[in-house]
């Protein structure tokens, strides 16, 4: 072979890498979810529990028990055992929420009007435009989702844990994908606190979408 000939095969031999090497790295890289976190408590000794929904009205809804369902089986793979709600050692009330719909990045010269959520403990309250006076502006809208999750002794309704997950939405039809990366996010933090708003992020991978049932969400 002359020396012009195995100059190119080299110099095609490593384009070849490269491309090879590019392919794998992007093939390895995954989108990541994140979302914030804060909890409290601590772990309890008897880990027997029962579900149970935060707001009543909720407690036959097709909805809770979906992600009530979710819930139940991180409890179960982290040591927690259901039982009926007469003998269980704990209460786990499950709640989510969300709130109106704000301008994520805007300028206004107009009135605005102002619209609240009141869910459990929470009021979530945002000023939100009625009217622009220039009709070319684009607004961009968030719409905040919570989840809390509280655990109880059961005999004597005392606090045991919680843990409140809050994320932001681009459009309400994101809530039943965007909910079970939520619930998942709470999981390494069961019975144990975050010293502090954490930022869990759980990675889009075939793995993990699998083993949860997770459908990326954005």
């Amino acid at each position: 072979m002359v020396p012009n000939q195995i100059y190119h095969m080299k110099r095609l031999s490593g384009i070849l890498l490269c491309i090879s090497a590019s392919v794998l790295l992007l093939s390895g890289c995954a989108n990541s979810y994140y979302c914030t976190l804060n909890s409290r408590g601590v772990s309890p000794i008897e880990k027997t529990y029962y579900v149970a929904p935060q707001d009543s009205s909720m407690r036959y809804s097709l909805e809770f028990e979906e992600y009530a369902t979710i819930l139940k089986e991180h409890l179960n793979s982290s040591g927690y055992e259901e039982a009926n709600y007469k003998t269980a050692a704990l209460r786990i009330e499950l709640g989510y929420g969300r709130g109106d719909a704000y301008p994520e990045t805007a300028s206004y010269e107009t009135m605005s009007n102002t619209s609240g959520l009141n869910y459990g403990n929470y009021n979530v309250t945002y000023t939100f435009p009625i009217g622009t006076s220039q009709g070319s502006n684009t607004h961009t809208y968030k719409i905040p989702l919570y989840v809390v999750i509280r655990a109880f002794e059961t005999l004597t309704n005392d606090p045991v844990w919680e843990i409140v997950v809050e994320d932001e939405l681009d459009r309400e039809t994101q809530i039943q994908n965007v909910m079970p990366w939520m619930l998942l996010s709470a999981k390494d933090y069961f019975g144990r606190s975050s010293n502090g708003e954490q930022t869990p992020h759980i990675s889009d991978t075939r793995k993990n979408r699998e083993m949860y049932q997770l459908v990326w969400p954005y």
